[in-house]
């Protein structure tokens, strides 16, 4: 394991909590919603073999994990992490990529050129030897993340930079500007475009020397004028072991970013938040907790102990979608990934398990030890639920296996007891 950057290595640790939890919002119980039943679900694989993806997001459906408003010409995108030459941390072998995605085959529309090298080079690496014998390396800990905005353009986030970027059309080609450049951009692991038009990012919690807390985990906006606000700090959690330092030329450049700590975000629907009054819900991959947040930005726990949930996706009647990952002993998988659908008032329910899955797939990488088992800190989905009254569609991106898909589903309609 090459070491490109300042690295630490920390053994496990539970940072003291300082958010209080409030007791879970009350729920509106005479209130009813439609509850269907999902059928003859069938999964097609649109591409595999990428190096680790990210970042799902779509259009013109505003129950989508990344819903915008319509008028996008893209349907969806996503995002595919770097490769380093090994002789050089200053050029890509396989350069950071945005690709659109409809229901065929993912086609590449942008690249990320070598002048942004450090925006996406991270401490910790792996050797990788491709099909061809040429070494390679592989960043550890680097969380992409890509919002499609409602004129087409594209935001992209690195979790280790303090930039945020927009790729835009210019005619025929694809361009980049820096969009936002703040300190307080560091960390950013996920994105989404609120119904008030704020763009809302989820981020890492930030160490500082001595397991000092330098920053907590949180959620910011970013106004249409390009202010930052911070809208909630969220509990702290559990540390990976490993760190990456932030760029030097960062206010926060001492501090260090947990390995495999994804935060995710969803916006609840209208139809949810009568039931619930929750406005949002975030998962911490870490902590296995998903939590409720209100309009006043209190705080409660709607499901813990869950298996590295990474991805959060919404249906029209409230449901939480989540997808979790794998847990692995030497060399196979234990329990798989799944698709999980939670319902607020309610049992959850398996959607989907990726048994198919083998376990070479998953070990490699950074893992942090369980007993005889290990979950891999690489592991991780992004994804987009779109529906109508009898269809639905979930889109997915899974990280190690460089997966992207769909499952399919006819919904059968039942009035909820």
């Amino acid at each position: 394991m090459n070491k490109l950057g300042k690295v630490l290595a920390l053994s496990g640790a539970i940072f003291a909590g300082s958010i209080f939890l409030n007791g879970c919002p009350a729920y509106d119980n005479s209130k009813k919603s439609e509850h269907y039943v999902l059928k003859n679900i069938s999964k097609i694989i649109l591409g595999k073999n990428y190096e680790p993806l990210g970042g799902l997001s779509s259009a013109g459906n505003v129950n989508s994990a990344k819903g915008i408003k319509k008028g996008a010409s893209l349907e969806k995108i996503f995002i595919e992490s770097p490769l380093f030459k090994q002789s050089s941390t200053l050029n890509f072998i396989l350069p950071p990529s945005i690709y659109s995605e409809s229901d065929s085959s993912p086609t590449k529309m942008y690249s990320f050129p070598d002048e942004d090298v450090n925006e996406f080079l991270t401490g910790w690496t792996e050797d990788v030897t491709k099909d061809d014998g040429e070494l390679v390396v592989r960043p550890h800990g680097l969380i992409l993340d890509s919002l499609l905005l409602d004129d087409g353009s594209v935001l992209v986030s690195s979790n280790i930079s303090k930039k945020l970027f927009r790729v835009y059309s210019n005619n025929e080609n694809f361009e980049e500007e820096v969009y936002l450049e703040d300190d307080e951009l560091v960390g950013i692991t996920d994105m989404i475009m609120g119904r008030d038009g704020k763009v809302y990012c989820t981020q890492q919690q930030l160490n500082a020397v001595g397991n000092d807390i330098a920053r907590h985990k949180r959620v910011i906006s970013i106004d249409y004028n390009k202010n930052i606000s911070e809208e909630f700090l969220l509990p702290d959690g559990i540390s990976s072991g490993y760190m990456n330092f932030i760029q030097e030329n960062s206010k926060y450049s001492q501090a260090t970013l947990n390995i495999g700590s994804k935060i995710d975000i969803i916006e609840n629907t209208e139809t949810g938040k009568q039931l619930t009054n929750a406005k949002f819900y975030v998962s911490d991959q870490l902590t296995g907790a998903i939590y409720s947040v209100s309009d006043a930005n209190e705080i409660s726990i709607l499901r813990e102990n869950l298996q590295s949930p990474s991805s959060l996706a919404i249906d029209k009647e409230g449901r939480v979608i989540i997808t979790t990952g794998p847990i692995l002993d030497s060399s196979n998988i234990v329990i798989p990934s799944k698709v999980i659908a939670i319902k607020p008032q309610g049992l959850d329910e398996e959607i989907y398990s990726f048994s198919e899955d083998s376990g070479k797939d998953y070990n490699t990488g950074l893992v942090i030890s369980q007993g005889e088992n290990k979950i891999p800190l690489a592991f991780f989905m992004s994804s987009v639920l779109s529906e109508d009254s009898a269809n639905w569609e979930f889109s997915y991106t899974k990280s190690l296996t460089g997966e992207t898909g769909i499952f399919t589903a006819s919904k059968v309609q039942e009035d909820e007891q």
